[in-house]
């Protein structure tokens, strides 16, 4: 069913039950989260975005049974996102037709690299590095992994698919919850790398990364989106040395 003709439907006399729940803004970076209220057994949901269109690479989660969509936008992304939500019940009648819009807000502090150039590889056995480095991060990944490992590289881009709940739901930060859980990302990383039996180098390598990951202050309060991009850049600064061996 395309765009246009939900637009439709949602011209159409049907009488309401229920909401959508959203916070109406957000910072640039974060994850927006909507959610039907008054779901019944029975019942089949279904989303759709309706604005930005065409969309600036979307990320949609949606839930097994659908009451909950979550919308992650790219982190330079600042607008407007606005989705309709279609239930019907159980005897095949449109029971509720809904929009909710919510403002992704310009961020107040963008995050700069500090100092980049001073981690350009300088002992001049490595070619210079041309892999993703938006955020500074690829070049000190690859200025310090002593090789390429492809499990490595392969924890790094796991953990920022688990921070977007694929192919299941971690976390950078949990509420008065288990210091050591591996539900938290960074604990769940450093368990993975730790299993491999890693030399010194690869310790010095993990070093270097998460503390200039500190230095860009990128912490538990910043937008999920920077902490993905963040383990992603990582991996592709491992990924310059795949063809040096």
């Amino acid at each position: 069913m395309n765009k246009l003709l939900f637009l439709l439907l949602a011209a159409l006399p049907v009488q309401l039950y229920g909401q959508i729940s959203a916070p109406s803004e957000v910072e640039q970076g974060q994850a927006m989260h909507f959610r039907y209220e008054d779901a019944k057994e029975g019942d089949v949901i279904r989303w759709d975005v309706l604005n930005p269109w065409p969309d600036p690479a979307l990320i949609e989660i949606r839930t097994k049974y659908g009451v909950d969509l979550v919308v992650d936008a790219p982190c330079d992304f600042v607008g407007g996102v606005r989705v309709q939500c279609i239930v019907v019940d159980k005897v095949g009648l449109v029971r509720f037709i809904g929009n909710k819009s919510v403002t992704v807000k310009q961020g107040d502090k963008p995050i700069n690299p500090p100092n980049p150039d001073e981690n350009e590889p300088d002992d001049g056995k490595l070619p210079e590095y041309t892999g993703e480095n938006s955020l500074g991060v690829g070049i000190v990944s690859y200025a310090n992994a002593p090789e390429y490992n492809a499990e490595v590289a392969d924890i790094m881009r796991r953990a920022a698919q688990y921070l977007r709940g694929y192919p299941s739901l971690k976390v950078v930060y949990l509420e008065n919850g288990d210091p050591n859980s591996d539900k938290l990302v960074y604990v769940w990383i450093n368990n993975e790398l730790k299993s491999l039996n890693l030399g010194p180098e690869w310790k010095k390598w993990q070093d270097k990364v998460f503390d200039y990951e500190r230095e860009m202050g990128i912490t538990k309060g910043s937008p999920v989106a920077l902490h993905v991009q963040f383990l992603n850049e990582s991996a592709s600064g491992i990924d310059g040395h795949k063809n040096l061996q």
